[in-house]
């Protein structure tokens, strides 16, 4: 072959070659993007990037929209569930929202009533012994300040309550619930989450009787103490630690005890009484609690308390107690 017809060839061996380096460019994007889409599709739960829910309607409606399913109110209750919480709360936007950041957590559901009659508490006594199966811990009544009757109850979280209250579809219970209120003239709930201060700073305060059945000693009176602390123009918080700091000796050498206290979350029912904390304090005699107020140092810590507290709304009941606890 003359070099002249070798010449002539060459350019079509390059046209070749290109094309079928051309072929092999695009195989190889084509392959990169079927590699990308079945990646995407792998970590996405498909093939093709769908999610495995995606038919699912997850807009419906829960208590608990946040939660395990395991604490979802049950599509299975013959009883509506928002009846029986209707029944018992007013303020359901603010006690669902307590509830879903609650699942878990023990809370205490406080009840403090006023009766149109004191003569006439049948109603509420039924539902106070329905309660009696689940965990009451303070049943306190004969109030001489605003309150008749005190009853509070533990929850292991969201999900106990759910299941003890809102979801009781047993008649005697439902029945109670519906008929709690027919006697009441006055009707404050709020759930509570125990403050563990007292036992911390003022660990000899917490030294009080344990328990109504196991009790050495059964307290004479019990004090219960709403407290609204002020904010302006400052932290009536303070004023409060103050006073306490300065009585704890001379209440608990005097057999006056913390019980309990509770730092108030929620209101259910009442809101108008926006609570900070509830108290609770057993008195064992009248001549040891007289031996306390008499001190001057009582007086001048008194005066750094009242100080501290919203006086229009805090508030000081003396109860007796047919159930009581030591929450420390």
């Amino acid at each position: 072959m003359s070099p002249q017809e070798k010449k002539e060839d060459n350019p079509t061996c390059c046209y070749v070659f290109s094309f079928l380096g051309f072929l092999a460019l695009v195989g190889t994007a084509g392959f990169f993007i079927w590699y990308l889409a079945i990646r995407k599709g792998s970590e996405d739960g498909d093939l093709f990037g769908k999610s495995p829910t995606s038919s699912v309607n997850n807009t419906q409606p829960t208590l608990f929209p946040t939660a395990s399913p395991s604490f979802a109110p049950s599509t299975s209750t013959p009883f509506p569930t928002g009846q029986n919480f209707a029944k018992l709360c007013e303020n359901t936007a603010g006690m669902n929202n307590f509830l879903q950041k609650n699942i878990n957590n023990k809370f205490y559901l406080i009840e403090m009533v006023q009766f149109k009659d004191v003569t006439k508490t049948g109603s509420y006594d039924r539902y106070y012994s329905e309660l009696r199966d689940l965990n009451t811990l303070f049943y306190m009544k004969e109030g001489d300040n605003i309150y008749d009757q005190i009853l509070i109850t533990e929850f292991d979280g969201g999900g106990d309550f759910t299941d003890k209250i809102m979801e009781n579809n047993d008649a005697d219970f439902v029945t109670a619930l519906e008929e709690r209120g027919k006697q009441l003239s006055r009707d404050d709930i709020f759930v509570a989450k125990l403050n563990t201060e007292i036992s911390t700073l003022y660990p000899n305060l917490v030294n009080g009787v344990n328990d109504s059945s196991t009790a050495p000693y059964s307290p004479v009176a019990f004090h219960v103490h709403g407290m609204k602390f002020v904010t302006s123009p400052y932290d009536g918080r303070l004023d409060v630690a103050k006073f306490d700091a300065e009585t704890a000796t001379l209440r608990s050498d005097n057999n006056v005890f913390g019980q309990a206290w509770f730092d108030v979350q929620a209101a259910c029912r009442g809101t108008n009484q926006k609570y900070d904390q509830v108290r609770i304090e057993s008195i064992k005699s009248w001549t040891d609690y007289a031996n306390v107020i008499s001190r001057q140092s009582w007086v001048d810590a008194q005066s750094d308390r009242n100080k501290g507290l919203d006086s229009s709304i805090s508030f000081t009941e003396t109860v007796t107690a047919d159930e009581f606890t030591n929450m420390y």
